[in-house]
């Protein structure tokens, strides 16, 4: 490759809305004291356009050339997948960072998920006693190495280790509520991971396996009335093309077609919504891929709503603010998955035999999606970003046992 996909990503973090000023280099005369940088609410979760901005300042404040300092203040970890976006740009980054400050929750995560080489941090901290118990899923990463056409063994062999590695790391975690996975939920679970993570390959421009990072965590918790709760964690990176631009590679006639149909007739509602991220919208339906699943009758195509339904029978609740929820944010198109636009539905005219969110009131594909859930950032991201949180209740869950789980006593 002629160049490296991380410097990719930090030149397109670095680069300038239309009222930015192009970043510069100041001379040694005129220097400043060294900036520092102020993260807080560091979650794509729950706040995607404030995360994303934060790390455009870094990526613009490390072209600047100054020293400067980077104190991330937040008690606790929201979100895994932040933390490895800026991993992957420490890559590329200079050595201008001289460090900063950091909550000692944040450490415990960050060496327990194996996230510390890769964020290139130092850390001079006394461990906390933490109430309660942690449960790594420790960072993977696979390097665009091998050209797919003669590495296709070895990218399925990567992307389904991964996804088993995490369908076992899942059984860990649903063990603590005395649950684990059936054979048909296993194959679900991992089924689900290998499609994402194979997105990679297809969203690589150069032709080889693609990049990737993949890492979470569970913690454990308890509410008012004493009841355990377990709240995990996942974020999956690819670095490369974005799913819209991958949808607009597609060949296959019936799906062109309806992408088409449907970000050409939502594009100029009120300027909300750019031809991509109708188009990234569209990728979540079942069966619309790259591959053109549609007329061959592959099962690909199905990785969101298997994500979403997965997400749905582990972490049901009847508290608002322990919903699963998820964001995919590629490119410049941010969609949200969470209440009340967190669960897939089927409809026999408009989609047969497909799954869809709509995210409208209606559930109709041919209105227009909520702003609120599907929108435009002002910064690009080059990939894709999957990143979720949903809790594991014990109590609520021996209420919606499903196929896909079985008690363990």
């Amino acid at each position: 490759m002629s160049i490296r996909h991380s410097k990719v990503l930090l030149a397109a973090l670095s680069s300038k809305p239309s009222n930015r000023r192009r970043p510069y280099r100041r001379s040694l005369s005129t220097t400043p004291p060294p900036k520092r940088i102020t993260v807080r609410n560091f979650s794509l979760v729950d706040y995607p356009g404030e995360t994303i901005q934060i790390l455009s300042d870094i990526a613009v404040t490390d072209q600047l050339g100054g020293e400067y300092f980077i104190d991330f203040l937040d008690k606790e970890c929201l979100d895994i997948g932040p933390f490895m976006i800026f991993g992957l740009m420490r890559d590329e980054m200079t050595p201008n960072c001289r460090g900063g400050t950091i909550e000692n929750n944040l450490v415990t995560v960050i060496n327990a998920v194996g996230l510390e080489s890769f964020l290139r941090m130092r850390f001079r901290y006394t461990a906390p006693k933490l109430k309660h118990a942690l449960f790594p899923f420790r960072l993977s990463r696979h390097y665009a190495l091998n050209a797919y056409s003669d590495g296709f063994e070895l990218h399925s062999s990567a992307k389904e280790k991964h996804a088993r590695r995490f369908a076992n790391k899942l059984n860990d975690w649903l063990s603590h509520a005395n649950f684990q996975l059936s054979s048909n939920g296993n194959d679900l679970v991992v089924s689900m991971i290998s499609e994402i993570l194979d997105n990679s390959r297809h969203a690589n421009p150069s032709g080889d396996d693609g990049e990737w990072a993949i890492a979470g965590f569970m913690s454990a918790s308890t509410d008012k009335n004493g009841n355990e709760l377990f709240t995990c964690h996942l974020a999956i990176v690819t670095i490369g093309l974005t799913i819209g631009e991958t949808i607009a590679r597609c060949q296959d006639k019936k799906i062109t077609e309806k992408v088409q149909a449907y970000s050409g007739k939502h594009v100029g509602a009120s300027n909300k919504y750019s031809e991509s991220t109708l188009m990234t919208l569209c990728a979540l339906i079942d069966g619309v891929s790259c591959d053109g699943t549609e007329s061959d009758n592959d099962v690909g195509g199905c990785g969101m709503s298997r994500l979403v339904d997965t997400l749905q029978m582990l972490g049901t609740s009847t508290i608002m603010e322990k919903e699963p929820k998820i964001t995919v944010l590629s490119g410049n198109s941010c969609i949200r998955l969470m209440p009340p636009y967190n669960k897939m539905t089927s409809d026999m005219v408009q989609a047969p035999g497909s799954k869809f969110q709509a995210f409208n009131e209606q559930g109709d594909l041919s209105c227009p999606p909520d702003a609120q859930y599907v929108y435009d950032l002002p910064y690009r991201f080059p990939g894709t970003i999957v990143t979720l949180r949903f809790t594991i209740q014990q109590q609520e869950m021996m209420q919606v046992l499903e196929t896909g789980l079985e008690r363990t006593s």
